[in-house]
């Protein structure tokens, strides 16, 4: 009490500038407004602190990207577009690149050759992206394949196989790999070792595949998998127990990754190149590997992440601790990054017998939920998919059927 009475708000400990009103007011709230706020209120005689503190608590938003590691060249800068609505993430060396929900294209970080400025013609109406070493390359939404940055061992000199009917691409260190709706591949950039000498079980039944520094991996819908190019560190060899059953592939520097259907990962090639030790919680309901040099990252089913980092390097996730749920990550040489879950939409397609429900498989960990009716009679229960890698979707068949109305959501256990 008393005549006149002083406030100043403080947030962290810390005085707000301007912040001297009896109310203070936040009128855009972001991440950096996250912490404990108090007032300090004085007149002449003496001043008393607000106990205990009012805690802020800003959840990311959902699909955005934020960074894990240091940053050397900008990389760690995410622009401000990149910061909700993304649905893809990519790492070059140096650069990173992310795609939107609307089909448009960022990229930030090293611009030495080019590789964080993509044309105007490749910045909309994109499906995938993927990062070399030094360039970024792009599946359209029409199936045809573009690219920029450095092009020095011709990964930039499109086939004319690729000017249609691509359905996934992966960018390694110096040459490219697509994937066509007839589910073969296709290879182009620096031949060296052995990279674009695809084997004849590659040219049907591919559903996936990893490009890496000097190997080449693709993964069949039987879940077999291939592999080919400089095999000087035994990672062209696949284990037998990485021969079936096999649902994610990534091929690293000296080294290859699978992940079977149990989520337990198989790797195999320089096990003194790869990231160890291999912590044993990283390979176990793992949903996606992202490997680059001596580092690699594990994505859990439950959103979490797992990093494989060489004793002599910093790992990835003390700097900064990430909040939110993961639903990707792109490893980089010295960082790498993680996209924040985003809503994920239900979309339904007609069918000839019926109809069709897809979803983004991005969204790692959602169940597909269904119930015959809403309200007070709801009953709901999981429901089988089929996941399909090369559209990056899950899919749902529901035939067509009387009396068979269902309601359907996504659910995050």
């Amino acid at each position: 009490s008393g005549f006149p009475l002083y406030s100043q708000w403080l947030k962290d400990g810390v005085p707000i500038a301007g912040a001297t009103s009896s109310e203070y007011t936040i009128p855009h709230v972001g991440l950096a407004r996250t912490g404990a706020y108090s007032v300090i209120v004085s007149n002449p005689t003496g001043s008393v602190t607000s106990t205990p503190p009012a805690t802020l608590t800003v959840d990311p938003p959902f699909g955005s990207v934020v960074m894990l590691g240091n940053s050397t060249v900008g990389q760690g800068q995410v622009p401000e577009s990149a910061r909700i609505g993304v649905k893809a993430i990519a790492s070059g060396n140096s650069h990173r690149v992310a795609l939107l929900q609307d089909g448009s294209v960022v990229a930030w970080g090293d611009n030495s050759v080019g590789q964080a400025s993509p044309p105007a013609s490749l910045r909309t109406n994109i499906a995938a992206i993927s990062a070399g070493d030094f360039y970024t390359v792009v599946l359209k939404r029409d199936g045809s394949v573009g690219g920029w940055g450095d092009g020095s061992s011709k990964q930039l000199e499109f086939p004319l196989s690729v000017s249609s009917g691509v359905v996934a691409i992966s960018a390694g260190g110096r040459h490219v790999l697509a994937v066509r709706t007839n589910g073969s591949v296709v290879a182009w950039g620096d031949p060296t070792g052995g990279k674009l000498f695809v084997p004849s079980g590659a040219m049907d039944g591919v559903i996936a595949v990893s490009a890496g520094s000097v190997h080449s991996l693709a993964l069949k819908s039987d879940g077999t998998v291939l592999s080919w190019g400089t095999n000087g560190f035994a990672q062209t060899n696949v284990p037998a127990s990485a021969r079936s059953g096999v649902k994610f592939v990534v091929a690293g520097d000296r080294y290859s990754a699978a992940i079977i259907k149990d989520g337990s990962v198989i790797v195999w090639g320089d096990l003194n190149w790869v990231p160890s030790p291999i912590p044993a919680d990283g390979l176990v309901d793992v949903v996606a590997v992202s490997a680059r040099g001596r580092r690699a990252l594990s994505l859990k089913q439950d959103g979490t992440v797992v990093s494989w980092v060489s004793p002599f390097l910093p790992n990835f996730l003390t700097q900064p601790e990430v909040q939110g749920r993961i639903t990707a990550i792109a490893t980089g040489v010295t960082d790498a990054m993680a996209l924040l879950g985003s809503p994920t939409e239900l979309v339904a397609t007609p069918a000839e017998t019926g109809v069709t429900l897809n979803w983004l498989t991005n969204s790692a960990g959602m169940v597909l939920q269904s119930s015959p009716a809403l309200g007070s009679g709801e009953s709901w229960v999981d429901g089988g998919t089929t996941p399909d890698p090369v559209r990056s979707i899950h899919r749902l068949a529901i035939p067509a059927s009387a009396n068979a109305q269902r309601w359907y959501r996504l659910r995050i256990p």
